[in-house]
């Protein structure tokens, strides 16, 4: 019964909450309180075996100092495991190689836990993650206990896409909105304004009085630019703003939102039209952040390719943040959620005062069809 509760409160727990990280940090808390663990941490790992902390709890001294860098940086045993396919189930992780690199170099105390229990994250047959667990008094976990692990690491499996699925409809719906509204733009105030400046161009040819057709003239060259504006933001938001190219795409939408852009992309790339598609949205978020948050109306793009991958860097000289506070700034998640559709992965860089930078890398797909 006392294990049907508490997969009862973890599914409660994981149903509350469409943000991912929010959701990880509750379910994770919630966990601890309700079996016998006093610390714990998930990952998740992406398709280049790289991880991210997704959420911690009860972590020691040796293991949470400079936010967690311990956990956050090197590889292990159980990462390990799970890269190389070997993880399948829940075990007892007689040795941790974080813990053991804490107490080695001296990083703090690790409040008397020596194991772990390792419980690998799978939606179906997609690998996503790990879930770790410890309790100083534990050094081994019974089989029933590696079990009930093993059952909530599938409902968070579960709640993990979920989550994507929640935030991709939101994605596709809020695309779909944009087409509408740049249709509805594009029939009525397109229309409406090319009227006016025929109508004004007209007058202005007709009129003999000189200071009359040089206001019309001048009214007439407004007129024109509020309609090279409005097709900028139509092309902007229904994707045909990449029919001239990634690069001057770039260069447009920079000018709509008022940010000095230096481009360093090659003159030339051979993409899949979704990869393209998939880069620009990146820039515009990593651009629109950069306007609401960096206090600078600066920012340096640069592509390169090495090795069969693509670096995509966006760096600022602004602000900067506390990147542990992601799940509180807007498109973060959208700009990884997008490097992950590219088969790669996103790496925030920042700190108060030092300025923000982006590193997406992603595999080169040239020549692969639609």
């Amino acid at each position: 019964m006392s294990h049907l509760h508490t997969l009862k409160q973890i599914s409660q727990t994981l149903n509350a909450e469409n943000d991912l990280k929010r959701m990880l940090d509750n379910v994770l808390h919630t966990l601890l309180a309700e079996l016998d663990f006093s610390s714990g941490w998930i990952f998740l790992i992406d398709q280049m075996g790289n991880h991210t902390l997704y959420a911690a709890s009860g972590i020691p001294p040796g293991l949470s100092r400079k936010n967690c860098t311990p956990l956050k940086e090197g590889g292990c045993w159980c990462k390990n495991q799970f890269l190389h396919g070997t993880l399948e189930r829940a075990v007892n992780m007689i040795e941790c190689q974080r813990l053991e690199r804490a107490i080695e170099r001296g990083w703090g105390e690790t409040n008397g836990i020596t194991h772990h229990a390792t419980v690998p994250i799978y939606a179906g047959e997609e690998p996503l993650g790990i879930l770790n667990v410890a309790h100083p008094q534990k050094h081994h976990y019974a089989q029933d206990e590696l079990e009930l692990l093993e059952l909530i690491a599938l409902q968070i499996g579960t709640a993990i896409k979920r989550v994507e699925l929640v935030a991709f409809e939101a994605e596709q719906a809020e695309l779909n909105e944009r087409q509408r509204l740049s249709q509805d733009l594009h029939d009525s105030v397109n229309q409406l304004l090319f009227s006016v400046n025929m109508t004004l161009q007209g007058m202005a040819i007709r009129t003999k009085d000189e200071e009359m057709k040089e206001k019309m003239s001048d009214v007439s060259k407004l007129v024109s630019a509020a309609l090279g504006e409005l097709r900028a933001i139509i092309r902007g938001h229904s994707g045909e703003e990449l029919e001239a190219g990634l690069a001057q795409a770039v260069e447009q939408y920079s000018r709509l939102i008022g940010i000095s852009v230096r481009l360093l992309l090659p003159t030339e790339v051979d993409w899949p039209a979704k990869t393209e598609l998939a880069t620009y949205r990146i820039i515009q978020e990593a651009l629109n952040n950069c306007k609401k948050h960096a206090g600078v109306k600066e920012a340096t793009i640069s592509l390169t390719k090495a090795q069969g991958e693509w670096l995509l860097t966006i760096s600022d000289q602004g602000e900067g943040f506390e990147t542990n506070h992601v799940s509180r700034r807007q498109g973060l998640d959208s700009i990884r959620k997008r490097a992950k559709e590219l088969g790669g992965q996103a790496l925030l860089i920042s700190a108060p005062g030092s300025g923000t930078t982006w590193e997406i890398r992603f595999p080169d797909k040239k020549g692969e069809k639609e």
